[in-house]
């Protein structure tokens, strides 16, 4: 998957949203993420509005992921058989979610 999102400056993400309705809450995020000067990818649940559990980078490959200027760009891949959780396989249909915004996590 290629994740791409023009972005300001500072702290941002871009994410791709797997949802199984047509709103927000118990989405699969694949994210890709400018914290600092790194540039990383990472898979995340998002539970509720606010709250968003980054989950483990197991079966996580990254295969680019850069900024340049106002570009925020990462390439990965993921095996389904180690996918987030059994409850998102990626045989089934989903409605996709597309978000660029600031990041705020004193972790990663």
């Amino acid at each position: 998957m290629e994740i791409s999102g023009n972005i300001s400056s500072g702290d941002e993400y871009a994410v791709v949203g797997l949802s199984k309705d047509e709103r927000m809450g118990d989405d699969l995020l694949i994210c890709c993420i400018n914290s600092g000067k790194k540039v990383f990818a990472s898979l995340a649940i998002h539970k509720e509005r606010k709250k968003t559990k980054i989950l483990d980078r197991k079966g996580l490959k990254v295969i680019k992921a850069y900024r340049k200027g106002n570009r925020l760009y990462c390439k990965i891949r993921q095996t389904q058989r180690e996918f987030a959780c059994n409850s998102f396989s990626l045989d089934k249909p989903y409605h996709i979610l597309l978000a660029v915004g600031s990041y705020h996590n004193n972790s990663e």
